[in-house]
């Protein structure tokens, strides 16, 4: 998620092997008294202060901070923890982490952190927030929307705060996300920033999964090798897909007693267009210009889009009815119980495959070809959480220092957990895919107009697959005018402030 900044190699600093020993280097240095336990042993990283975090050295005298976030859920096994907790330790090495993470900074500051607790709907909308905020209430003192609600913020400047206006929040520290900074910057504002007190960032990159047993069954080449020598290519997911997929009952009808190619859902296609380099938007200043429709874009489409209607080799929620939830009733059963070679979806499903008892792999989206220099990442718009502070907290200095606070005890303590020790040595249980995990986050790419949406883009790119066609060229040209319209209208208003 993390371009070369330390979110990322703090995560090296505990898991990468000899072969990446080199990266660790970048590491902030621990200072005498820090101390980790093994995370076998089911405990958490305890951090002490780095040369980069010093305490402020202040006192609230427990004054309350509430931010509004995420409230257990349990649908997903990521959503059984919240971004702050009070409870005991268990044990749970993620919860663990977070409750020490909230002692620290409580006691660092002497505040008092409080959950305004959303639901899932919540965090795709800002109605919740919103609502304190035009009635001039100064009850949230920050929040964390999905991206598909940041629009509905951003889009309303008024609604929010500059973040360069806090006097005592340093953007500049490893545990921001320098490149959302970069990429939400607008007329030199800066609304919303992405970093490792972003808890559910962590497990919104699109990944695809790969099941080893049918790997092995259908001794197929190694898709690791193919990433670490660069030819991990769109062309190769494909091939390696269809060879996958067989009628494994005999009855010439698909049927999910089936063996399948590929899992994936129709914003996959927007997914693998980044993957494959392209760039949604370009910027040059404040100027934007939408880039994302041209002749390579294009040709993914006619790559992927047959591939991913193919019935016999790739299951999308739109070809199964009858399910309240496709894919947690039907999606992540399929290929625990090894039906599907591949499954493109965000990291977060990981967790859910704990319980799965063949092997599996993770890899990054796949190159557009050979020539492609870098792999690159992107995230699930309803999973990537921004931070954005409401223009109704008064209270500046102390909001600067504790989420200062929050990102660096998460960068040291939860980012660890929840990388190291369940996503990977709990889950992933090979070296390959530890390196991959680094990759992922290295190379993750925001984008102004995939955060902003102008004029239903996302959707359009989608609905090719929903549709079954490769005609981007009509599709983008009937909905170009109002995607600019869109665009303009939005940077008039943010530049305007």
């Amino acid at each position: 998620m993390y371009k070369r900044t330390p979110f990322s190699l703090a995560i090296l600093s505990l898991i990468l092997l000899s072969q990446l020993a080199a990266c660790a280097s970048s590491q902030p240095n621990l200072t005498e008294g820090e101390t980790t336990t093994n995370a076998s042993d089911e405990t958490t990283t305890v951090a002490e202060e780095t040369s980069e975090y010093v305490s402020p050295g202040v006192d609230y005298e427990g004054e309350t901070f509430t931010i509004a976030a995420m409230d257990l859920d349990m649908v997903y096994a990521v959503t059984n923890y919240t971004m702050i907790s009070h409870d005991e330790e268990t044990g749970d090495v993620i919860n663990d982490a977070i409750v020490q993470m909230t002692r620290k900074v409580e006691e660092d500051l002497n505040v008092n952190l409080e959950l305004y607790p959303l639901t899932n709907d919540d965090r795709a909308s800002i109605d919740k927030v919103t609502r304190f905020i035009y009635a001039g209430e100064d009850e949230i003192q920050a929040t964390f929307p999905y991206t598909v609600a940041l629009k509905n913020y951003l889009g309303t400047p008024s609604l929010l705060l500059d973040l360069n206006s806090i006097p005592t929040l340093d953007l500049s520290h490893s545990w921001w996300d320098q490149s959302s900074i970069e990429a939400y910057n607008i007329g030199g504002k800066q609304y919303t920033a992405v970093g490792d007190i972003c808890f559910f960032a962590k497990c919104a990159p699109i990944v695809n999964f790969f099941n080893k047993q049918l790997l092995e069954e259908y001794s197929l080449d190694d898709p690791y090798e193919m990433v670490f020598d660069g030819t991990w290519t769109i062309d190769k997911m494909i091939e390696l897909g269809r060879a996958a997929a067989n009628d494994v009952n005999g009855n010439s009808t698909v049927d999910l007693e089936d063996t399948f190619g590929c899992i994936a859902e129709s914003t996959s296609l927007g997914y693998f267009f980044t993957g494959a380099g392209i760039d949604w938007s370009t910027r040059n200043g404040d100027e934007i210009k939408i880039t994302v429709y041209n002749e390579k874009s294009m040709d993914i489409a006619d790559m992927l889009v047959p591939f991913f209607r193919d019935k016999t080799v790739t299951m999308l929620p739109n070809d199964y009815t009858g399910y309240t939830d496709v894919f947690q009733e039907l999606f992540l059963p399929q290929f625990m119980a090894n039906r599907s070679l591949f499954f493109s979806n965000q990291l977060l499903l990981a967790l859910d495959f704990r319980e799965m008892e063949a092997d599996f792999g993770v890899l990054p989206l796949p190159k557009y070809d050979e020539n492609q220099e870098n792999y690159r990442s992107t995230t699930n718009d309803h999973w990537l959480d921004h931070m954005v502070v409401p223009a109704t907290n008064a209270r500046l200095e102390l909001t600067g220092h504790v989420l200062d606070a929050m990102g660096y005890y998460s960068q040291q303590l939860v980012t660890p957990a929840f990388i190291e020790t369940t996503v990977l040595d709990k889950t992933l249980r090979d070296e390959n895919s530890e390196a991959i995990i680094e990759m992922i986050y290295d190379t993750q790419v925001y984008d102004i107009a995939l955060a902003f949406n102008w004029g239903g883009l996302t959707g359009i790119v989608g609905n090719m697959i929903n549709n079954n066609t490769t005609n981007f060229s009509s599709l983008y040209a009937s909905s170009e005018s109002a995607i600019l319209a869109a665009m303009d209208k939005t940077m008039e208003e943010l530049l305007d402030t």
